[in-house]
């Protein structure tokens, strides 16, 4: 039986709202309900764009198919400082100043700040190349859908702190 496992860091979008990385979303859906929010994370990661990692796996499930095998897959993503996030951020929701920012105590990610995708590379030779949403449209993506969630009163903050 082929498989494929995808090793992404710091996944953020809609839906990806639980776990220690998932402040990359929080802060965006914090802009767009401009309620204060504080990253408990600093410094340098690899960010991945959940649409993007969502194909991928779509791409790596019919390329098993292929190329039968068990594979494990580091996947390169966008290496960046948070506070260049919330710097695009910023640039898309200008208010977003007066509610996001980083915690100067927060931790630094115990993670690697590159990766090669050697494996993911091989799984996909001769195929069309992998596409990585740049930083700024995925979260003017995120930030669209966040708003017509706002639009429609489906959008909750449960995942927020109530208090910073």
């Amino acid at each position: 039986i082929s498989s494929v496992g995808l090793r992404p860091l710091t996944v953020y979008g809609v839906g990806r709202e639980l776990g220690l990385t998932s402040d990359a979303t929080k802060a965006i859906k914090s802009a767009v309900l401009r309620r204060p929010f504080a990253m408990n994370y600093r410094g340098t990661t690899l960010f991945h764009y959940i649409e993007d990692v969502a194909q991928l796996f779509i791409r790596c499930s019919q390329q098993c198919v292929v190329r039968p095998g068990a594979y494990a897959c580091n996947i390169k993503g966008v290496t960046m400082d948070c506070s260049d996030f919330l710097g695009h951020l910023c640039k898309l929701v200008p208010s977003a100043r007066d509610y996001v920012k980083i915690n100067p105590d927060g931790i630094v990610l115990p993670f690697p700040d590159a990766m090669e995708q050697d494996t993911l590379d091989h799984l996909f030779v001769g195929q069309p190349p992998l596409s990585i949403t740049s930083v700024p449209d995925a979260i003017k993506r995120i930030v669209e859908q966040f708003q017509e969630l706002k639009r429609q009163n489906k959008l909750h903050a449960n995942d927020l702190p109530s208090k910073l």
